[in-house]
């Protein structure tokens, strides 16, 4: 059982103010409170809810799902929120093998307060500079992006290193914000000390805790999805499962009375996104992947993806600055791709087909 107290603001000096949600876990090891918290800026102290437990409770609920938790709340859900998750995603989910966490808490259709930012996540990856590309300030798409968020709620691991990862990656993402005019949110929390879970299964859920804590900011909130054109779910889920797999599902489900949670770009490929990529200024720059540290190693998988698409595409000089050439290898490259991605893997797939096309349209030739 997991119950969700009432959550507080506590200031925390430094200019940082302090959401803290108390969240009682019992289980058959015992009752433990956790004090889960998110710290913002001081100005955007007045957006934290706490009228509401949507945040905390998307927060927890793929903790929920897999440890067989039912989930109480002190405070009330978002009616839509709440309709969305019994009506549509726990069953989706669970199936009828799997046990459905029961929800117990109350539900509200009062709206809150809401400035109507239109915010996206701005990790400076494919996926983040393909949606701020798309959807600038000055575009002429439906939900033109006002603010960027940075948060760390587990990208970057767990412990001190964890943080000062994050920290040496917000000055990057500061420099963008400040060279391209937008507002900034940063977002600090210990969410991924006090749920331990492999991120890649549950960064969506992590993304929603963040992004709700901040729900009297956002109409609307653009998540940049990986994209899986060819993917087709199998239901329940029985087996860890990529969370950005789930995007086709959760898009539209992640919702409130006022803010809703838009996944960006669901079945543009990523071979298609590095396309348009090639061609922007702020890409060329600023693109970093790396899953190592503060610049591209041009050694891990995601480093050596990325770089084999921009050779493919004829685009690699152009990048010269995140990937520095003395650190290119394209032996070294193909080496690793073949040495981690031995069987087939949805990430390495385009590659692997626009490179054989390489290959025969040269013979053809």
């Amino acid at each position: 059982m997991l119950i969700l107290h009432k959550s507080h603001i506590e200031p925390v000096g430094n200019g940082l103010t302090r959401l803290v949600y108390p969240v009682t876990e019992t289980s058959d090891a015992g009752k433990v409170t956790h004090q889960l918290w998110v710290e913002v800026r001081e100005e955007y102290g007045k957006f934290l809810c706490t009228e509401r437990c949507d945040a905390v409770l998307l927060g927890v609920l793929h903790y929920a799902l897999k440890h067989g938790h039912d989930i109480e709340a002190e405070l009330p859900v978002s009616r839509e929120l709440y309709f969305n998750l019994t009506n549509l995603l726990i069953p989706l989910l669970c199936g009828s093998r799997i046990k459905k966490p029961v929800l117990k808490m109350a539900y509200s259709a009062e709206l809150l307060p809401n400035a109507g930012a239109v915010g996206t996540g701005v990790s400076l990856g494919v996926d983040s500079l393909y949606t701020i590309s798309r959807h600038g300030k000055q575009s002429a798409t439906p939900y033109p992006v006002t603010h960027l968020l940075y948060f760390n709620v587990g990208s970057h691991g767990r412990g001190n290193a964890a943080e000062c990862t994050h920290l040496v990656h917000q000055q990057k993402v500061t420099e963008f914000a400040r060279e391209y005019d937008y507002e900034l949110v940063t977002l600090n929390s210990n969410y991924a000390d006090v749920f331990h879970q492999h991120y890649c299964d549950m960064h969506a859920f992590a993304a929603a805790f963040a992004v709700f804590s901040l729900q009297k900011l956002w109409s609307s909130y653009l998540y940049a999805s990986a994209g899986y054109p060819e993917i087709t779910l199998k239901f329940p889920v029985e087996k860890n499962i990529p969370a950005a797999v789930l995007m086709p599902v959760l898009n539209g489900v992640f919702a409130t009375e006022t803010t809703r949670f838009r996944a960006d770009a669901e079945g543009v490929e990523r071979f298609e996104k590095i396309r348009f990529l090639s061609r922007c200024e702020m890409a060329q720059k600023y693109l970093f992947v790396c899953v190592k540290g503060g610049s591209n190693c041009c050694r891990c998988l995601k480093c050596v993806r990325t770089i084999l698409r921009l050779r493919l595409l004829g685009a690699i000089k152009d990048f010269s600055r995140v990937f520095p050439e003395e650190k290119c290898n394209l032996f070294h490259e193909i080496y690793l791709l073949i040495r981690k991605t031995w069987r087939r893997n949805l990430f390495v797939d385009d590659i692997v087909t626009a490179f054989f096309k390489k290959i025969f349209r040269r013979n053809a030739k």
